[in-house]
């Protein structure tokens, strides 16, 4: 078979997964806007967590496979993975880089010290917020993965972190999914948890910075703005979702491991204030870029 038929039929492939990432961003949306909130009735809440990150996962599989070769997808999920699994394990047992904390049960079944619903977490999140980082810095050419190879990672790592700093006092003093034993001031969690991120996932989004850079390009030519859009508003319906949560949280007391007692409707707030100017923000500036002219956009092909 000749090179353009072999091309040909590799384009054709990525636009059939394309439409089923787009298929995944509905289902994503309706089950923010009240599936989810049905799930809750008949499933655990580690089930209905579980869920979400399903459909995470399954949106990263079908969009990256609608730009990267399949071994990058495979080599992002498996540094994402590996990566996180060590840094979790790690701060479970010394402290660092997270601080000393545990999982309970509420956060479903475990790898070693660490759930599988946070592996799915780094992987499904940990792409779209690699997405999202690539727009920010109109990294959205072919061409353009040679470019800012070390310095993409950290803004990845900055957009991911910003989801977890939105909801870790929600699954961590409300809900008690992990429990830190030594809680610090953005309601429970320690400031250092948030550094942590910062490190393991710059250190997982490196590698794969470095591999497509140096890896020649499978795609003959760059997807369309819609799919950057894609990864831009399924972001910005995680971030919808954590407001949605938080507007419908129970009103109670809740002490942490110091003794310190907050008002849960007191977290609520302050998380849906962070969602808003952190994530909200951020899903703004990415949408503004991709509908600007600019040079970097243009060169995308329609």
């Amino acid at each position: 078979m000749s090179s353009a038929a072999t091309l040909s039929r590799a384009s054709a492939s990525r636009a059939k997964v394309r439409w089923l990432s787009w298929t995944l961003l509905v289902v994503y949306a309706f089950w923010i806007l009240g599936a989810k909130a049905l799930a809750v009735r008949v499933l655990p809440i580690a089930g209905v967590n579980l869920s979400e990150q399903a459909i995470l996962c399954a949106f990263f599989v079908a969009h990256g496979l609608g730009y990267y070769s399949g071994r990058e997808v495979a080599f992002f999920a498996m540094a994402s993975a590996m990566v996180s699994n060590v840094f979790e394990n790690l701060s479970v047992l010394t402290g660092v880089p997270f601080g000393y904390y545990y999982h309970t049960a509420l956060a479903g079944p475990k790898l070693f010290n660490v759930p599988l619903l946070v592996t799915l977490i780094y992987i499904g999140l940990g792409y779209v917020s690699w997405m999202v980082a690539q727009v920010l810095l109109r990294r959205i050419t072919v061409q353009s993965r040679r470019q800012m190879v070390w310095t993409a990672p950290l803004v990845a790592a900055f957009v991911f972190t910003s989801w977890d700093f939105c909801i870790d006092p929600i699954y961590g003093t409300v809900y008690r999914a992990f429990v830190y034993q030594s809680p610090g001031v953005w309601f429970g969690t320690p400031a250092g948890n948030y550094f942590g991120w910062l490190v393991t996932t710059y250190l997982f989004y490196l590698p794969f910075s470095l591999y497509v850079s140096r890896r020649q390009a499978q795609a003959p030519t760059a997807p369309s703005r819609s799919y950057w859009v894609q990864p831009v508003l399924l972001y910005l319906l995680v971030a919808l979702g954590v407001i949605f949560a938080n507007s419908r949280g129970p009103k109670f007391d809740v002490a942490v491991a110091n003794g310190k007692v907050w008002n849960t409707g007191d977290i609520f707030g302050a998380s849906t204030l962070a969602t808003v100017f952190t994530m909200g923000f951020i899903s703004l500036l990415a949408l503004l870029i991709l509908s600007q002219k600019t040079e970097a956009v243009d060169a995308v092909q329609e």
